[in-house]
């Protein structure tokens, strides 16, 4: 289920039922597929997938940059795409503003000119340029560089120019195109939460598109995972995370643990599952599911607890060490138990298990049931 609207029922963005479609030698993929989504005022939702899920050609898509086969786009309410009847508003005239990846600025122009670059466009008097550019670079903590050019700057700067001359045309709708994915981590790190502070400030709608899943946790209002042109599962980062609807999902969002199983029946208010591993107890899912079904049992490193011995016998697992690796602040143990390699985390400071075996523990509440029928098949796109 999706999170509720930042701002209100009417979206900034409507896509609707769009499909795009790339044919080369003979063959056709669509790289989007019969595919609908709303962004709302305040919003940002990420579009998240490996290459080639689609992401960048709806964003193109919205920005006028790509042209559908059929569907319909609209933005604050004024259709700019439709199929039927036919209606193609060209992107400048789309009202929204776009940060790209090789931030596209313009090397004989100054910082100063680049940010007023779509104020001039649009016909904004001279007199008023100037305060409003001088805002979005200070808004950008920029200001001190308006004079400077683009050879001149740091990629995390020309980021920021690039941001500043997307918010102070005030569109309200701004697309994002892997903007942080030419800037060194530190930087990357620094500039994802300044933007998430930034928009919460200014409160315009977004849409940004990357293949970062540490980016799309952090930034994101809600996340749309794609895949083949289709979106698998939209929601908020906590429910994409915690509640994935295929495995798909749960593969592409973090580490994750899956062990194919048999559903055995109730056992108090959860499910019995028999696995290769061993028993496994679980809540019962949100989709139907029945005894002898097939299943995949799913669970994060993280939620796993790990010992030379645990006591009890719900959800515990007697593994083989095959590798201890350090990732900083976690530990992380590579295991074996029923055929099936696993991940089990712990702190760094916690004391080494140098042992060539130990018991795994899950907690109930902490594992997951998917249909190994939506695990091999994506679901459709988010309802109309």
């Amino acid at each position: 289920m999706s999170a509720p609207a930042p701002g209100g029922n009417v979206p900034a963005v409507s896509v609707r039922n769009v499909r795009k479609v790339f044919r080369s030698q003979g063959s056709t993929v669509a790289a989007l597929d019969d595919l609908s989504i709303d962004v709302f005022p305040g919003e940002l939702v990420v579009l998240l997938g490996p290459s080639g899920c689609g992401k960048t050609t709806l964003l193109r898509s919205i920005a006028g940059l790509e042209i559908p086969d059929s569907g319909e786009i609209t933005i604050n309410q004024s259709v700019v795409f439709s199929s039927t009847p036919k209606r193609m508003v060209l992107p400048e005239a789309r009202n929204v503003s776009m940060v790209f990846q090789s931030y596209a600025l313009w090397p004989h122009f100054s910082v100063f000119d680049n940010v007023a670059y779509p104020l001039r466009a649009r016909g904004v008097p001279n007199g008023e340029v100037a305060g409003q550019v001088e805002q979005a670079l200070e808004t950008v903590s920029c200001l001190h560089l308006k004079d400077r050019y683009p050879h001149q700057l740091s990629g995390g700067q020309q980021q920021r120019i690039a941001l500043a001359r997307a918010i102070v045309a005030r569109q309200g709708v701004i697309l994002f195109d892997e903007p942080l994915s030419n800037v060194d981590a530190k930087v990357r790190e620094r500039l994802r939460i300044e933007l998430v502070l930034l928009q919460r400030k200014l409160g315009f709608a977004a849409v940004y598109v990357t293949h970062d899943q540490t980016e799309a946790m952090i930034v994101g209002d809600r996340v749309a995972v794609l895949d083949r042109g289709r979106i698998v599962q939209i929601g908020t980062p906590a429910q994409i995370y915690d509640e994935p609807v295929t495995h798909y999902v749960a593969d592409f969002i973090g580490a994750a643990n899956f062990v194919p199983g048999t559903v055995k029946g109730p056992e108090g208010s959860g499910l019995v599952v028999e696995t290769a591993i061993g028993l496994a107890r679980c809540p019962v899912p949100a989709w139907p599911c029945s005894s002898g079904q097939k299943v995949e049992v799913f669970f994060r490193p993280e939620h796993c607890h790990i010992a030379a011995t645990l006591d009890g016998d719900v959800n515990r697992w007697r593994c083989s060490v095959d590798a201890k690796v350090n990732m900083g602040p976690n530990r992380e143990y590579i295991l074996h138990a029923g055929g099936h390699r696993l991940l089990a985390w712990t702190t760094s400071s916690a004391s080494a298990l140098d042992v060539p075996e130990l018991d795994l523990h899950v907690p109930a509440a902490k594992i997951r049931l998917l249909p190994v029928s939506e695990a091999e098949q994506p679901a459709g796109s988010e309802p109309s």
